[in-house]
């Protein structure tokens, strides 16, 4: 069984700036809405690390951004059906994030 121990100073940074990142925007009224105002308010903060390699929330809407835009290249339209394949990992959030602003399901 874990117990919980106190947050040391660095920990306690980070705790706030998650605590932060979960203040919902009133007027977002979708998910891409909610991604958006993050990408706003964290900018070059770190939105994930993957393998040693840590993406800021700016790299990951420019991700999303290339995906939405190959997705539509290849004839998709909004309403379409998505299916995907992938491990856990950041190819797997921008693809749900892309699919997320362009109405794909």
């Amino acid at each position: 069984m874990r117990t919980a121990r106190p947050p040391d100073r660095e920990r306690g940074a980070e705790d706030s700036a998650c605590l932060e990142a979960l203040r919902l925007p009133r007027d977002a009224d979708t998910l891409d809405d909610l991604f958006r105002a993050r990408v706003r308010a964290a900018g070059d903060a770190p939105f994930l690390a993957v393998r040693g390699r840590a993406h800021s929330w700016r790299d990951l809407d420019r991700r999303v951004a290339a995906c939405g835009d190959l997705l539509a290249a290849a004839g998709l339209q909004r309403g379409d059906r998505v299916a995907a394949a992938l491990p856990n990992g950041d190819a797997l959030v921008v693809l749900l994030l892309a699919c997320a602003r362009r109405a794909f399901v």
